[in-house]
């Protein structure tokens, strides 16, 4: 249904997050840096076109059971 994202692919959007990252470290007192940051944390994790909810939903449920 979903479908992966290649390796490359995967490794760039990281690469992407990292230098994005460096680059807003100025910013870092700004009052929407938490908004910042957690956008490219949901972007350093998608891996396919899955939503990311619904594979940390997922995994959480495989840790349960």
């Amino acid at each position: 249904m979903y479908m992966r994202y290649s390796f490359p692919k995967v490794v760039a959007r990281r690469m992407f997050v990292l230098v994005l990252g460096v680059i807003a470290f100025p910013f870092v007192f700004n009052t929407k840096r938490a908004q910042l940051f957690s956008y490219l944390h949901r972007y350093w994790l998608k891996t396919s076109d899955k939503p990311v909810w619904m594979t940390q939903s997922q995994s959480v449920f495989r840790k349960i059971y």
